[in-house]
């Protein structure tokens, strides 16, 4: 069996990201750039990734990323909203 050597790509461009994310067959509206400067108001840091395989997009994961201190360690911590957006394979 031969994986997809898959390029991920971070993608900052709103119309670009929404584009990304509605083509794929799985994909909810936590997943839109939108929401992401929701989130981003709340103090949050939103990353948009895209797994491109041979041109075409085959996933895509919204992180939203904040800092916390803890036991004077500062961490990031990542949340995906509503998993990740999916294209299956034929």
């Amino acid at each position: 069996m031969v994986l997809p050597m898959a390029e991920i790509h971070v993608i900052e461009d709103r119309d670009v990201w929404n584009a990304f994310v509605t083509a794929l067959p799985i994909a909810d509206l936590r997943q839109s750039y939108e929401w992401g400067e929701i989130r981003r108001r709340q103090g949050w840091t939103p990353l948009r990734l895209a797994a491109v395989d041979r041109g075409k997009g085959i996933a895509g994961l919204a992180v939203d990323l904040v800092e916390v201190i803890a036991g004077g360690i500062v961490m990031k911590i990542g949340r995906a909203r509503r998993g990740r957006t999916l294209r299956r394979s034929t």
